[in-house]
């Protein structure tokens, strides 16, 4: 009699609600999928002044994880290394101008001249010794290998470059123009390397993804990074809301240069720093950990030891005569250690690495212990949540 009322009276579970309390169940174990793949995400801000290698740092990490680059890209960066070459050799002309180094021959002058002319047809609107990224006729490119190679081999160039210790090529100019016949052919395909190794302005803001998967510990990144110049800064505070970790990259060898186009004479590694303190005292960013890239250490050795530049031209406090590179890399990363003013309550940590960003073997090695850290830190906050 009760199963008989039951049945009359709708008391078992009809289709329609077995129907929701599935859907209910797959929604459910839905947003349980998607709450764990949230915390797998992780947003890193990556910032820096212009030059200091960070957006070498973003293609090292998309060669490391797999992610590489397409063929529009690599057409770019093509581009863009064929410009890093020709840049280069004009700067050196323009020294040689400056400082009425003679050539030694008729040909070379001749080469020069032709060189300069070919160029100011390449040359952007207002300034003709930067040129207009764009592809250049295979014609041009094939002209232009035996000129490049005669003008850099002669005596006079290299002459003109060591004649002032304060000029700096291209940090991979020497790399590139060691292979100038591969690079101005049009067969020229462009390797990894020399997509590390090609300089080229960040303009705007740029966002990546990159999925790891270290020991099976599978993860996305979302990396943005923001154009370094002076223009480009006013950018940066729109990136700060929802990052959870900062990569802060300082290069070394900036002790040794000015900020170019400044009303006032600065010195790049204070302005960096300066840049430095702004944003990791950002009340937005008091408590996120920071790690700092102290970046080009190979540049900063030739400037310090091999060229006997003192790291006193940039902190008069340091003895002129410590020529040692170990003994300056630990001053400098003290000086950006006193920038952190957040309270030791609340004190966040700061991780320092002295690198190569073009180094791809060394560097791929400290990226992923860099990124596994960065991951199992960020386990531990949303555990501890």
């Amino acid at each position: 009699m009760c199963g008989l009322l039951s049945l009359c009276f709708g008391g078992g579970p009809s289709a329609d609600l077995k129907q929701q309390q599935e859907r209910n169940k797959q929604i459910n174990n839905q947003l349980r999928l998607d709450a764990r793949q949230l915390k797998r995400t992780i947003v890193i801000l990556l910032l820096g002044a212009a030059e200091c290698g960070k957006s070498t740092v973003l293609k090292q990490m998309r060669i490391a994880y797999g992610r590489g680059f397409g063929e529009d890209e690599k057409r770019k960066f093509t581009i863009h290394v064929r410009v890093n070459v020709l840049e280069t050799l004009i700067r050196v002309i323009r020294l040689r101008q400056q400082l009425d180094i003679s050539y030694d021959s008729e040909e070379c002058q001749k080469l020069e001249s032709d060189f300069l002319e070919k160029m100011s047809s390449l040359a952007r609107p207002g300034n003709p010794d930067q040129l207009r990224q764009e592809w250049f006729p295979d014609e041009l490119v094939t002209e232009l290998s035996p000129v490049i190679s005669r003008l850099w081999a002669d005596q006079v160039i290299q002459t003109t470059i060591s004649s002032k210790r304060d000029f700096f090529i291209l940090d991979s100019a020497r790399h590139f123009l060691s292979k100038v016949h591969d690079i101005f052919s049009p067969e020229y395909a462009i390797s990894d390397d020399d997509i590390v190794r090609a300089r080229n302005q960040t303009i705007g803001i740029q966002e990546t993804e990159i999925v790891t998967n270290i020991g099976g510990d599978k993860a996305t990144l979302k990396i943005t990074d923001v154009g370094g110049q002076r223009q480009e800064r006013k950018k940066w505070i729109r990136c700060f809301d929802n990052v959870e970790n900062l990569i802060y990259v300082f290069s070394l060898a900036d002790y040794t240069l000015d900020v170019p186009d400044s009303h006032t004479k600065m010195n790049r590694f204070h302005e960096n720093l300066d840049i430095f303190d702004n944003i990791i005292n950002n009340d937005v960013l008091m408590d996120k950990n920071v790690v700092v890239f102290l970046n080009k250490k190979d540049v900063f050795e030739e400037r310090l030891v091999e060229k006997r530049i003192p790291l006193s031209v940039c902190f008069p406090e340091y003895p002129s005569d410590n020529f040692d590179k170990e003994e300056a890399i630990r001053f400098l990363q003290q000086q950006i250690e006193e920038k952190d003013q957040s309270e030791s309550k609340n004190r966040r940590a700061l991780f320092f690495h002295a690198t190569c960003a073009t180094d791809t073997s060394g560097f791929h090695v400290l990226l992923r212990s860099v990124v596994q850290s960065i991951i199992d830190r960020n386990l531990e906050i949303l555990a501890l949540a």
